[in-house]
């Protein structure tokens, strides 16, 4: 009964909480005619393009850039962003995202062999296994709340 009430308590705090996190995006040119990884933050798995980018709307290189952008800007943009973007709710998708934690938890045992041998070397970890299963592979685009704000 300890236990149930413990979990119950756990999925309570996770999903009332907002997800932020540093992605990947895809590799492009940087400005001096390099191939490189690009790095944004997600807000429950929504990319807000203003915690990273800088003046000439370059996304930082490394996820240490991004983390620290993020970090500095955060507390005075996130109202603004509430207000631009339509973001899932974070009750929503925290519980979305304890459920099928739990649900790929369970099936670790048979699940996670066959995602380690069909992922790269840099990427076999069980921390990636669940941020892979739970957020899926890329966080989607912003949609706006009033499309004819920019226009």
């Amino acid at each position: 009964m300890r236990l149930i009430s413990i979990l119950v308590g756990l999925s309570f705090v996770l999903s009332s909480c907002s997800s932020y996190r540093v992605v990947s995006l895809t590799r492009g040119i940087d400005q001096e005619g390099e191939v490189r990884d690009f790095y944004a933050v997600a807000e429950n798995n929504v990319i807000i393009p203003e915690y990273v980018i800088n003046e000439r709307g370059e996304y930082p290189t490394d996820p240490g850039t991004a983390r620290k952008c993020f970090e500095e800007r955060h507390a005075q943009l996130e109202a603004k962003m509430k207000e631009k973007y339509k973001v899932p709710g974070d009750f929503s998708y925290g519980t979305k995202s304890v459920l099928l934690g739990t649900a790929f938890f369970l099936v670790f045992p048979v699940a996670y062999p066959l995602y380690y041998f069909g992922s790269e070397k840099g990427e076999r970890s069980p921390a990636k296994y669940f941020d892979l299963m739970v957020h899926g592979s890329l966080p989607r685009s912003p949609e706006f709340k009033d499309d004819f704000a920019n226009f």
